[in-house]
């Protein structure tokens, strides 16, 4: 069995939004749209401000900016709207064994069969379980005591966890 502690702080929040995002396929798609889109705006932007037009060209300035930003924008209201949440800085003691994972606080106890977990990824400092497409749990090897904590669990979810992808390793 392996246990490690979390705590579960905005900041956990986004890294775990950070390191799910990275999953979608469509994200350099969308990048690539942004970058053009900053790119082709931006001097249009400047254009219109030097001809005369400069709340034209401040506003699709603007715009542009946020549209590329935006994810920083979302990463922020995440973060702020979770400060509301009763489980804002909940310390999760969680454990893995053979039977599954079993998080437990003062508010709460889950418990998770191996089988609810569908994919896993590996990044150099942690690993993300999927729970079908859109839920996930973030384990940061930081959380562990020792490296043989990460190295036990590791072989664990390669036994119980028929999918993996490794990311920057």
């Amino acid at each position: 069995m392996v246990t490690t502690t979390i705590q579960f702080s905005p900041e956990f929040l986004v890294e775990s939004l950070k390191r799910y995002r990275l999953q979608h396929r469509g994200r350099l798609a969308v990048f690539g749209v942004k970058l053009v889109a900053l790119l082709v705006f931006g001097p249009i932007a400047v254009l219109l401000a030097l001809t005369g037009h400069a709340g034209a060209g401040a506003g699709l300035a603007a715009f542009s900016l946020f549209v590329f930003f935006a994810h920083h924008l979302d990463f922020w209201w995440a973060k702020h709207s979770f400060l509301k949440s009763p489980y804002l800085n909940d310390v999760l003691v969680i454990e893995f064994s053979e039977v599954g994972f079993h998080a437990r606080s003062p508010k709460q106890d889950v418990k998770l069969q191996w089988s609810v977990f569908t994919k896993v990824v590996h990044f150099k400092d942690g690993f993300l379980l999927f729970q079908g497409p859109k839920v996930v749990n973030w384990i940061p090897f930081s959380a562990f005591e020792n490296s043989e904590q990460v190295s036990e669990l590791d072989q664990l979810i390669r036994q119980k966890i028929q999918e993996h992808k490794v990311v920057g390793q």
